[in-house]
């Protein structure tokens, strides 16, 4: 636990925020004293949690004025809690506690035994990869050690087989026992629809189709609680999760509570792109440690298996030597000069201008200019030639507003495709809000297409048979354009990614990381080298002592088996 203590929150963001001065006012309103001091305590708070903070380090004089309103920490209602001088919102503590207990758990209990040969394994291998596949050795390590886990975790950059991983253990562990049920998710409805469609490849003899977790654990609309619970657990014996490094400790703890005892958890992603929008880094803290001299971390860290082969270099090897630089090297002058200077056929790196707007709309109507004649008439062939248009090309931002944001880019290829609105035909829309009467998820994308039978128009999705009407959609915003946020868990042939040109807290070492390999085959970067070393010299760190809870945990049952 002393270890939990000396962890330290270094950075605070600077501007308040609305909900923040509220939350604080409202503080200052029920404190009994100090009730200034309250009031900058709980204002810091709530801004390290919007920038993804677990919790804030407290100062001596906070410290005081807190204790001298124990209320606020008192209570199944209470509002904070104080762990030596760590301040929580309680919910935000309830959840990194239990999480970290339902890990340690798994980690503890009696694991199941890899019974199948080095053959057998390299032979699911070539089911899932194809005649002639030869899996790397890290791959079937991969493998191994989540036959014989109550929780693995896979870690790798795209390409690497992640998802050819998933579809041999699937294989094996259903030749193992041929009743298991196996679940498999994605924090979005693309993530979700991507490794659907990955696994029908590679796995087509058991087609498992991947949920959203909300769709999977039965979240409540509205109230984010899930009705897959402690008290009404999943009926799962293996789960599998995909894009992890989206997932945020809220969700994590929630998808943990709602599991049985006994139920085995694989976790896949890559810790190196963007965290998830809420509070905590949870992938991260599993990952980047150094075990040292301590049994529980060295435990933990066997949990896991890097990828490092990667597969798709052949396609487009500038991004891919590039990505691994992003991943491997830290030093910033030499980063932003490779990344400057780099050109290839997969890579343009163009300093941004006056002319960017332009060039950015250019490679759009390059790739879109005949949506809109393509959607004239709904058709099983329009319909698969639209969505093969669309995922061929699109623009990534760091921001939604302002000149480099994905609204005003929308705004512009709308009227360069002369789309006078999202109902004309060509139209492109993502859907931002989960609707489970639609079967809708936040990130679905769908395309406007003329019903000449029916008259007016309808959005098709390809996951979807039956395209739906306007009236019927969730919110939803238009896609030619997106963040990198709302990017995350898809791929793009092409990607034209412009730079801010003032510095922003958004861009960070992960966003640029993560902008960089959404694209497929290729991607031009718009920005001044300048930018690039702003982006490069942010690294997301977050306050967390989610390891460090789990390694605690570990330890005092370690303890408690040797006091036996």
């Amino acid at each position: 636990m002393e270890q939990l203590l000396n962890i330290t929150n270094e950075e605070l963001p600077r501007e308040s925020t609305a909900m923040a001065r509220v939350f604080a006012a409202h503080v200052g309103k029920k404190s009994l004293s100090h009730q200034e001091t309250m009031m900058r305590l709980t204002e810091n708070l709530i801004l390290a949690r919007e920038s993804g903070n677990s919790f804030i380090t407290l100062e001596a004089e906070e410290s005081a004025a807190l204790l001298a309103n124990p209320h606020f920490c008192r209570g199944e209602k209470a509002l904070f809690h104080l762990e030596g001088s760590h301040l929580y919102l309680y919910r935000e503590f309830h959840n990194e506690a239990a999480l970290a207990e339902a890990i340690a758990s798994k980690l503890q209990a009696p694991a199941p035994e890899n019974a199948f040969s080095d053959a057998e394994i390299r032979a699911a291998f070539v089911k899932s990869g194809g005649p002639g596949f030869e899996p790397h050795e890290n791959q079937t390590d991969a493998v191994k050690n989540c036959l014989s886990s109550n929780f693995s975790i896979i870690t790798g950059g795209p390409g690497t087989g992640k998802t050819t991983i998933i579809a041999a253990l699937v294989t094996l562990e259903v030749k193992r026992n041929p009743g298991i049920v196996i679940e498999i998710a994605a924090p979005t409805g693309k993530a979700a629809e991507l490794l659907t469609a990955g696994l029908a490849k590679a796995c087509p003899e058991y087609p498992l189709k991947a949920e959203t977790l909300h769709k999977l654990f039965k979240a409540q609309h509205g109230s984010g609680r899930f009705n897959c619970n402690g008290s009404n657990p999943l009926d799962c014996d293996l789960l599998i999760v995909d894009e992890c490094s989206m997932i945020s400790l809220d969700t994590a703890a929630k998808m943990f509570n709602g599991l049985k005892p006994g139920t085995r958890v694989v976790l896949s992603g890559d810790h190196r792109q963007l965290e998830a929008i809420g509070p905590g880094a949870v992938l991260d803290s599993l990952l980047t440690f150094d075990p040292g001299e301590r049994e529980a971390a060295r435990k933990l860290k066997k949990a896991s298996t890097e990828l490092t082969a990667n597969y798709r270099s052949k396609l487009a090897p500038t991004i891919q030597e590039l990505a691994k630089a992003l991943r491997e090297e830290d030093d910033v002058k030499l980063l932003s000069q490779r990344i400057t200077n780099a050109a290839s056929d997969h890579y343009c790196f163009k300093k941004s201008g006056k002319e960017t707007h332009q060039e950015a709309l250019e490679s759009a109507l390059s790739h879109w200019k005949k949506l809109p004649e393509v959607c004239a008439e709904i058709t099983a062939s329009s319909r698969k030639q639209a969505f093969e248009m669309l995922k061929s090309f699109r623009i990534i931002t760091a921001s939604r507003v302002g000149q480099d944001g994905c609204i005003k880019f929308n705004e512009e290829i709308m009227k360069a495709l002369d789309l006078d609105s999202p109902e004309s035909p060509g139209s492109a829309l993502l859907i931002s809000q989960n609707c489970r009467r639609t079967a809708l998820s936040n990130g679905d994308t769908g395309i406007v297409f003329t019903d000449s039978i029916n008259g007016g128009v309808k959005v098709c999705f390809e996951h979807l048979e039956e395209p739906l009407s306007f009236h019927d959609l969730p919110p939803f915003e238009s896609a030619f354009a997106m963040t990198v946020h709302k990017a995350q868990g898809s791929g793009f042939s092409e990607v034209f990614f412009p730079l801010p040109a003032k510095d922003t807290p958004l861009l960070t070492k992960e966003l640029f990381y993560t902008a960089l390999t959404r694209a497929a085959m290729k991607i031009t970067i718009s920005g001044t080298l300048e930018m690039v070393e702003a982006a490069l010299m942010k690294k997301s760190c977050r306050s967390t002592a989610l390891r460090e809870r789990i390694l605690s945990q570990l330890e005092k049952a370690d303890d408690e088996k040797k006091n036996l």
